[in-house]
């Protein structure tokens, strides 16, 4: 099982490639002083240990182990819906431009009408979702955009 070098710096969680399975604990050690910050301790660890199902920006090192920091994890999370929600309102604004533009000039078909209509009411309900309650209990969950 290949092995990995982890400490923490500044409240990251580093995680070094794998070492080969070839290389002896000694050799590891010596590779860890190397690519350890000096006075920071680190841990040798078997890779798949780690908790990669959850992003690494929620990581902690507890008594010499690589856990998960439940309420980091949660920000993390909600910042994701957020940046989800702004992505989706971005393609909003992209897939209906056109159709506003013609709404405007009071130049628009009854099918674009209806389409804008569709998009409309997508966006209203995009925007109705509360990201504030991500977590990995309740994940976030957004309407899936209308069909053209």
């Amino acid at each position: 099982m290949p092995k990995v070098i982890v400490f923490e710096v500044g409240g990251a969680v580093m995680v070094s490639t794998p070492v080969q399975k070839e290389v002896s604990g000694l050799q590891i050690e010596e590779a860890a002083k190397i690519a350890v910050p000096l006075g920071v301790g680190f841990l040798i660890m078997d890779s798949e240990d780690l908790p990669y199902r959850y992003p690494q920006q929620s990581w902690e090192i507890v008594e010499d182990a690589v856990s998960v920091n439940r309420e980091n994890l949660s920000k993390i999370l909600r910042d994701e819906a957020e940046e989800k929600r702004n992505e989706l309102l971005s393609m909003y604004q992209k897939a209906t431009e056109n159709w506003r533009t013609d709404l405007d000039l009071d130049d628009i078909s009854d099918a674009d009408r209806t389409n804008l209509k569709s998009w409309v009411a997508w966006r209203k309900s995009v925007e109705a979702v509360d990201t504030s309650t991500a977590s990995e209990e309740t994940p976030v969950e957004f309407p899936a955009p209308p069909a053209i």
